[in-house]
């Protein structure tokens, strides 16, 4: 009897690695943004500078809540990103608690400006299967950071970079885990080999 007792026990602890090791649909460890008109009021007290703008639903399936024009938060984002309201307040929130602080660690300055290489765009993820996050304004491709003064900070140079940039890049995506339900770097495929990608979708992955 103790032989299926073992194997009982082996079985059930596999079964546990695996739903470990699946993705699954929960929130990220900060609460998640509000919406409408209290994420709005939250994005102003927040400084930020955005206009609101309309993104008319596609056929694809493509529509965005709250959508606006995000210009800044603490750093200026350029160029100017379409996404929805409660990804730009969850971006200026991170800015403030997490890049600027960061900046001034590793370089004794703020960050100036924020580059972006991906806000709102009606496509599917990368590979195929589903539309991305992209396509309802729920995520945001970050290319590199410029720091007041100098230097730049670009991702697709400095990730592996051993001095300063690199440990600011690699902090910065470190911390995004807490903040953002899915966050994919030069680490996790050859897709995001020049950027960082935040999104507040559906499922957790820290693609560090």
């Amino acid at each position: 009897m103790r032989f299926p007792v073992r194997a009982a026990v082996l079985l059930f602890a596999l079964g546990i690695l695996a739903a470990c090791g699946a993705p699954h649909a929960v929130a990220p460890p900060v609460p998640p943004p509000p919406t409408g008109a209290a994420c709005l009021d939250a994005l102003g007290a927040r400084s930020a500078s955005f206009a609101l703008t309309a993104v008319p639903a596609a056929r694809r399936g493509c529509a965005v809540a709250d959508s606006l024009a995000l210009h800044s938060t603490r750093s200026a984002i350029e160029p100017v990103a379409i996404l929805s309201c409660p990804l730009a307040l969850r971006l200026a929130e991170f800015d403030e608690r997490v890049i600027q602080p960061a900046a001034l660690r590793h370089f004794g300055r703020p960050v100036a400006r924020v580059r972006q290489i991906g806000a709102y765009s009606c496509r599917m993820r990368t590979g195929g299967g589903r539309l991305s996050e992209h396509a309802s304004g729920r995520a945001i491709d970050i290319a590199a950071f410029e720091i007041e003064g100098g230097p730049h900070v670009a991702v697709k140079s400095h990730w592996r970079d051993p001095g300063p940039r690199g440990a600011f890049l690699r902090a910065v995506a470190r911390e995004a885990c807490g903040w953002f339900s899915v966050v994919l770097t030069p680490n996790h495929d050859v897709w995001h080999a020049d950027h960082l990608h935040f999104d507040l979708g559906r499922y957790r992955l820290c693609g560090l």
